[in-house]
């Protein structure tokens, strides 16, 4: 059994410039979307070209309730939509509960940011009005999905399913204690099938006991990101997944600060392009790509040399923020 390496990157946008209503959002679709800095842009096109140079595959799980807002309309995200399509790249379906109280044809009333706050029934609805901006921007009807901020419960399996929807990808074990409400089918270490569809967890790993730390670009260090998937290729996981965000390689986001570029998360995202091109023995998954077999898995054990470095790589990279 082969293990089918997904990278995933969560893109969307969030309205924290307080004209966002007025400029149709443009100047948060600019950060969020497209990471404009003063030193260039490091957001979906950078990535995108990125992975085109070393002919890796990507699944781009994009937010689409935003476009269903009065003061937004379609044109950004079919914009999004058509430029992950022309980079040949997997477009899947994300969420965000926080744009409900700008949608006006939106008959679920706002509750919560966390999905899992909300009835099968709601969770259902809002679902297919995601589902259905996504196919109006032009994108192929999704078969997986991810709640946002990893919010998903039994009740959110439940509906996608009803949908149709083949895969979720929504169980981070270290967000349990959280924001994650998958705790009824923990452990899960690799894809496991649950509630009538493919549970893809977010991969993590054993930092010390009774610790884990998902896989995420900002969170490890590529020798850390390395091991685990050499680990779980030891161990015969039918799946590895990483993930990421459109605005992962910025630092200064939700400061008043202006957005700078993030160089520690630009050479890591970089790196790990280099390192799993080079590899013979493994490759990258698009969902619409994607063939499981369900098997035996147990957890894998970071190192503590390689914990160790990450935290002088991010001490050193605090200390340059500083001093710049």
């Amino acid at each position: 059994m082969s293990t089918a390496i997904l990278f995933t990157i969560d893109t969307e946008v969030y309205p924290i410039n307080p004209g966002w209503q007025k400029d149709r959002l443009k100047l948060d679709i600019e950060r969020d979307i497209y990471g404009i800095t003063p030193s260039g842009q490091y957001g979906l096109v950078y990535q995108l070209e990125v992975l085109r140079r070393h002919s890796l595959k990507a699944v781009f799980f994009v937010e689409s309730l935003f476009a269903g807002c009065t003061h937004v309309g379609f044109d950004p995200l079919r914009e999004i939509v058509d430029l992950i399509y022309s980079y040949g790249q997997d477009v899947q379906l994300h969420l965000h509960p926080e744009w409900i109280p700008y949608l006006s044809n939106c008959s679920v009333p706002f509750r919560d940011h966390l999905l899992q706050h909300y009835s099968e029934d709601e969770q259902c609805v809002l679902l297919e009005m995601a589902r259905d901006n996504l196919i109006k921007a032009g994108a192929t009807p999704p078969v997986a999905f991810r709640a946002g901020g990893y919010a998903a419960n039994e009740d959110t399996l439940r509906a996608l399913a009803k949908l149709g929807f083949q895969y979720d990808s929504s169980f981070d074990r270290p967000y349990l204690s959280s924001s994650c409400g998958l705790s009824c089918i923990d452990p899960m270490w690799h894809s496991t099938p649950t509630h009538g569809l493919w549970e893809v967890p977010i991969s993590c790993y054993e930092e010390w006991p009774g610790h884990y730390r998902h896989c995420e670009l900002s969170a490890c260090s590529t020798a850390e990101l390395s091991r685990a998937i050499h680990l779980a290729v030891i161990n015969r996981w039918n799946s590895f997944t990483i993930v990421s965000h459109s605005f992962e390689l910025l630092a200064n986001r939700w400061s008043q600060r202006p957005v700078v570029a993030k160089p520690i998360v630009i050479r890591r995202f970089e790196e790990w392009c280099r390192v799993i091109a080079g590899q013979t023995d493994i490759s990258t998954t698009h969902f619409s790509d994607l063939s499981l077999t369900q098997g035996e898995a147990g957890p894998i054990r970071g190192s503590v040399i390689h914990t160790a470095g990450r935290y002088a790589e991010q001490l050193a990279s605090r200390v340059r923020s500083r001093l710049a």
